[in-house]
């Protein structure tokens, strides 16, 4: 499943001093490292994302609720835009 062509890709950056960047231009590469690489695995914000990327690749949900929670961690500090 692809952002669509008129959004930008999301941004993570991971590690101690951020050195480690990905670009998220599909729902199944955020719901890789929420899961996968994320540093820490708890949190509310954390949580929602993960459970909005699983819901939009399972179909439950529409994409866009994922970029949604993927912004929200953004904002909060633990994304990188």
């Amino acid at each position: 499943m692809h952002v669509a062509s008129s959004q930008e890709p999301v941004r993570v950056a991971l590690g101690r001093s951020g050195n480690t960047v990905y670009t998220v231009e599909r729902v199944a590469q955020a719901a890789d490292i929420l899961l996968d690489r994320w540093p820490t695995k708890t949190g509310r914000m954390h949580i929602a994302a993960q459970r909005a990327c699983l819901g939009a690749l399972e179909g439950l949900k529409e994409a866009r609720f994922a970029r949604g929670s993927a912004h929200q961690c953004r904002d909060r500090g633990r994304y990188s835009g």
